[in-house]
């Protein structure tokens, strides 16, 4: 069973058919969002399955351990779920970084900073943070082989690779889009290393600058 129809409950489709699986794929997707009532209705709609009997799988975030963003509505809220399905049999908790993906939200790290480029816009740095990047279609993969192997009850990081600059990113990105970025870049943030689970096979790239490059024209070139 899947909830949702965002771009993790899009790929998670052959699941949509198993009734032992609940993938709940549903809530606020914008980490900036402010209004209380998107993070009540998530929490509601949480609760509606409190006593689904099989696998609960919850994504939650790696910004959990940003401490940039440790009292953002958005982060509170994330931990306060994970509290919540905590308490339900048989539950899985996912901490997912930046997700990409074909289409999702334009505001999700990737899609803003293309858009950014495509428009030619100027685009604030922090010159001193990381970002995690991960394939939408390997989370799949990973949770797959996380079931497989009867993994559950517990809350699990999924980094993917090494933490990319912005910067990183960008010069990626510059290449598949044949465009340059206009930076300005900020002299704030601090790295965050979170503990993470070994990298599945299907992610194993020759180095984490390939799998950067391998992601990023997948779906920019």
């Amino acid at each position: 069973m899947v909830v949702g129809n965002g771009l993790i409950a899009r790929a998670f489709q052959g699941f949509k058919n198993v009734d032992q699986v609940l993938i709940f794929a549903s809530g606020v997707s914008n980490s900036l969002e402010k209004d209380p009532a998107a993070y009540a209705r998530e929490l509601s709609l949480l609760k509606d399955y409190s006593n689904f009997e099989g696998k609960f799988v919850y994504f939650s975030t790696l910004s959990i351990f940003d401490p940039a963003l440790s009292k953002s509505p958005y982060v509170l809220h994330k931990r306060k779920m994970e509290e919540v399905v905590s308490s339900y049999n048989n539950y899985l908790v996912l901490r997912l970084p930046n997700l990409v993906g074909r289409g999702g939200n334009p505001n999700t790290l990737l899609n803003f900073l293309h858009n950014a480029i495509l428009e030619e816009r100027e685009i604030p740095v922090y010159t001193n943070t990381v970002r995690y990047i991960l394939d939408v279609d390997d989370v799949v993969s990973w949770v797959e082989k996380l079931l497989t192997k009867g993994t559950i009850n517990v809350s699990l990081n999924l980094c993917g690779t090494k933490g990319f600059s912005v910067m990183e990113i960008l010069e990626v990105l510059e290449h598949a889009s044949g465009k340059k970025a206009r930076v300005k870049p900020l002299d704030v943030g601090e790295p965050y290393f979170p503990v993470c689970e070994p990298v599945p096979v299907s992610l194993d790239c020759p180095s984490p600058r390939n799998y950067l490059e391998k992601l990023i024209f997948k779906y920019f070139s």
